[in-house]
Order: C-alpha cells, then structure tokens, then sequence
C-alpha cells in the first residue's frame, strides 16, 4: 500500500528516469484523477491508501476505422473486423488476416487494454522520444510501432511491437499465364476418390468403381413406379466431384446435363467409403418454382470445384454461375475473370470454341484446356490471389 505522496514520486519517476518523457501537464492530470478518486472514499483519516502493481502488459489490442483508397475511390471500413494476436513470450502484436489492399495504415487509430490500468506510451518515428497513446489520435502503422506498457507502481515498463499487415494485391482477381502440360484424356466424365464416371455409347451417364472394368447405368435405383431415370441427362454431361466438408471419406458427386425432354437436370450422390467397398445413391434434384435460381442451359456445359464453390460454364464463356448449396441454387457470380484473350476480344480468330477440361490442383490453381476457334489448343493457368496467400 502506498500513500498520496509516495505516488507522486514514483509516477515522476516515469518521466526523470527518462529525459524522453517530460509531459508535465500529463503528469498533473494524472495526479489529479488520482486525487479525485481518492476523496470519493469512505475514509475519515487523512492517509488514503490504493493499491499499485508492478505488471505492465498489452491485454487486447483492436484498430479503430480504417480508410481505404482503390484506384482513387475512398471507403471505410471497421479494423476490429481483425483479429490481432498478441505473443506474451515475444511481445509481438500482428493481425495474421491482413487488411484489405488499398488499406491505409499511415492513419488509424486504436484501442488498447492494458493489464491493472497500466499506461501506455509509443514511440515516435523521427527520434528515440515517446508520446503518451490516446485512442482519439491517429498513428502511422505502416511501419512497425514499439509502445511501452508503465505499470501503476512506476517500476519499469514492457516494451511490444505491433506489426499492421496489408495486403500488397487484390485477392479477388484471378492472375492468369499461357502454361504448358500433357493434354489430359477426355474420355471420363469425372472421378470421384472411388468411382469414375463415363458416358455410354448411347449417351447415357455411366460409372464403375475405380480398378475395375465393368461399366453400369447411373440410376436412383428405385421401382420402376418411383424412378425418376427417364430424367437422367442423355447429352451435354457435365460432372464434378470434391470431398465433403466435416465428413471423412466421403464425396459429392454433382451430375448436371439435358435430358430426353430437353430440361436442363441436376443430379447428386455422395459417396462414402465403407471398407473397400464405396456406396452411395444417385438422386434427381426436382426443382419446382419457388427455385428462381436453376442451372441455366449452356452449351458445352463444364462443371469445376474451387474456392470452395460449383462452378459452371458454357456457351459464349461469358458468364459463370456458382453454387454454395451443392447444385440446388446456381447465381451469376460477377467476380470470375477469365484470361485476357479467353473471350476473344484481343483476337477474334483467336477466341474460345470450347473448353475442353477444367482442373483444379493441390496449389490452388485453376487449368482451363482450351480448343480455339482455327482449331489449335491453348491452355491457361491461373489462381485467385486470396488463395495463394500464405496463412
């Protein structure tokens, strides 16, 4: 327990410790919270007492509203989207998800916890001085920020770095290059981890489990009164496959194309891995009316698995939809970039005929093998930024 004057003293100490820190009139006001908290007590001496402590540490550290500056259009945002982490060990704070590009981290301000009310000073960027931290007063993160933590008791202080990461790039473009590979087999349809899948001569869909060589219909395998095949696609298939989220051993199977009265179908099956034998049921999506966001019917119709996302694409190539539900709904997603010179406007007798495969690979990267309008064959590889970056 320490008395009013033996604050005063060690609260100066703060400040003749170092010739850095002489703001008087902070001191004062200080003194003075510290005196007004006193009086409110129930106390009848003259000797009040508090208690002080010795630890200095950052608790929690949050940005305030961060400006945001992309080809000269300006917008806000709130910081305490993002989370910083603080290593008691090194004394590091960081925000491992990086602010949005275009972030301008030379002007934002902060809030900060400290552990028993300890307080807060940083250190300015032209000298060794520091300054007393105010949640109101903008700081220039965009370089690394040493603040020193003073404990209640004057003892000494914990010095953090705080490290305000922004993202260099846009992580919603796609960067794209002309690459080089084997031309894949287009002879399957798809595979899943257990199955592939093919079309038989009379152009119904087909599968057979991986390692064998027996082909049979897709069908939902109900009676004759309750099958829904005859809505199985018969022409312009399209398949892709990816592992389930939160299920081990286990697969979607997305199955889109025409069938036989020309309505444009959807098809799933998860497959699951029991033993060494893979089971799974095929089923017909039946889609009424309340479902204004059906597939649309494209030619050349290509399904594709990233970003955690179906994909379709066919026609023209000038439009792309997604679904977040496993085929039920299917959005224009107005997002997706093609490379330049896919849709032919560099070249008109360059451009796209079909695409021909799509994959995907453990890098993230997106293959589009392509047949050109003369008949020669380009392939793209490309990414989406977000998905490259480093976590």
């Amino acid at each position: 327990m320490l008395k009013i004057e033996e604050m005063c003293v060690n609260l100066h100490g703060i400040f003749d410790n170092s010739k850095r820190m002489r703001q008087r009139n902070t001191l004062y006001l200080m003194l003075m919270t510290v005196m007004v908290l006193m009086t409110s007590c129930s106390k009848t001496d003259d000797d009040y007492e508090v208690t002080l402590y010795g630890d200095a540490a950052i608790t929690s550290f949050t940005l305030g509203t961060v400006t945001r500056v992309v080809e000269g259009d300006k917008s806000t945002y709130a910081g305490s989207l993002y989370t910083f982490t603080i290593d008691p060990i090194h004394h590091i704070i960081v925000n491992t998800d990086s602010l949005l590009v275009g972030s301008r981290a030379d002007s934002i301000t902060c809030s900060i916890s400290t552990l028993n009310n300890g307080a807060v000073a940083i250190k300015n960027l032209k000298d060794d001085n520091y300054t007393w931290y105010s949640s109101s007063t903008a700081i220039d993160f965009s370089q690394e920020r040493i603040f020193r933590i003073y404990p209640s008791n004057g003892q000494g202080y914990t010095e953090y770095t705080v490290k305000v990461n922004v993202h260099k790039q846009d992580g919603e473009i796609y960067d794209w290059k002309e690459a080089t590979a084997d031309w894949p087999s287009e002879e399957l349809l798809g595979q899943s981890s257990y199955e592939e899948y093919g079309v038989q001569s009379d152009g119904k869909p087909a599968e057979r489990a991986i390692g064998t060589t027996e082909w049979k219909p897709i069908s939902d395998g109900k009676p004759a009164e309750e099958t829904q095949d005859k809505m199985l696609p018969v022409s312009n298939l399209a398949l892709v496959s990816y592992p389930m989220q939160y299920t081990d051993s286990t697969d979607y199977v997305v199955l889109a194309g025409k069938a036989a009265d020309g309505t444009t179908v959807i098809w799933r099956k998860e497959v699951a891995n029991y033993g060494k034998k893979a089971k799974g049921v095929w089923t017909y999506m039946d889609t009424d009316d309340w479902n204004k966001y059906q597939l649309k019917e494209m030619a050349n119709l290509r399904l594709f698995y990233y970003d955690s996302k179906i994909y379709a694409m066919g026609g023209d190539y000038q439009t792309f939809y997604q679904s977040r539900d496993n085929g039920i709904t299917w959005k224009e997603d107005m997002n997706f970039m093609t490379p330049e010179g896919f849709d032919g406007n560099d070249d008109p007798n360059k451009n796209v005929k079909v695409v021909n495969v799509v994959k995907t690979d453990k890098d993230n990267y997106l293959w589009l093998y392509c047949t050109l309008k003369d008949d020669s064959h380009k392939i793209w590889k490309g990414r989406l930024n977000r998905l490259g970056w480093k976590k």
